[in-house]
């Protein structure tokens, strides 16, 4: 059975994940031995307790990059959020609060598609990038955004909640169909993999540790990582 997890920053997302997996399971058939799951936490170490045994986790900007940076053991797929993506939150925007100049918000890996839309529109479009999601850091991008002239924030959920609650025009990137669809793919891809390489590790495991001879290996850093029985025996300590 193979296990994916789905951390999405914002609610609205939700639904998002749900009709990309029914296209998904349109074109592609539906697996039985495939199953996920849609959560809205997003702190890294919530976020492993929770899933601790998915195969694979999928989120997208500030969500993924921390999870990454956290170094957990359970591989994370990126959604892509494109210049589409970016776009077409902008015009939705623009058509609740008006024309004005554009300032987006966020890590730099959900904000990349502003980059490519700076020309695109008869106002200004522009980018600033924060160095995590944490919330004062998020303030200070939107703040950043603010006194160069933005009067529409683009941001995640946490921005656009702090702009709203101070007066400041906002909108939620979100991320299309066809950005989740493809996270879908390279997550099944990356958890086939995961589940292959974990077949093999037992196997491994089960010949080590029916082997007659005591192995110990360690790692670059000096950490042992395999200790079989007979080592054991030998050396008189416990794997």
């Amino acid at each position: 059975m193979i296990r994916i997890a789905f951390v999405m920053p914002d609610p609205t997302m939700v639904e998002v994940v749900h009709s990309a997996w029914a296209l998904h399971d349109k074109i592609f058939g539906k697996s039985p031995d495939v199953t996920y799951t849609v959560d809205c936490e997003i702190q890294p170490a919530a976020v492993v307790d929770r899933h601790f045994n998915a195969d694979v986790i999928v989120s997208r900007g500030g969500t993924a990059a921390s999870l990454k940076a956290a170094n957990i053991l359970i591989p994370v797929v990126e959604i892509p959020i494109t210049s589409a993506d970016i776009t077409f939150s902008i015009q939705k925007a623009i058509k609740k609060h008006g024309e004005m100049a554009v300032g987006i918000v966020g890590m730099p890996n959900t904000i990349r598609g502003a980059y490519f839309l700076q020309r695109r529109f008869p106002f200004t479009v522009k980018a600033y990038p924060t160095t995590s999601i944490n919330i004062r850091d998020l303030i200070d991008g939107m703040e950043r955004a603010v006194a160069d002239g933005a009067q529409l924030i683009l941001a995640g959920h946490n921005t656009c909640h702090y702009c709203e609650e101070h007066g400041i025009p906002a909108g939620l990137i979100e991320s299309s169909i066809e950005s989740v669809f493809l996270a879908i793919t390279e997550a099944k891809r990356s958890a086939n993999v995961a589940q292959v390489e974990r077949e093999n590790s037992l196997m491994f495991r089960s010949v080590i540790e029916h082997a007659m001879e005591g192995i110990i290996a360690v790692d670059k850093d000096n950490i042992i990582r395999t200790f079989n029985t007979a080592a054991g025996t030998l050396l008189n300590r416990k794997p």
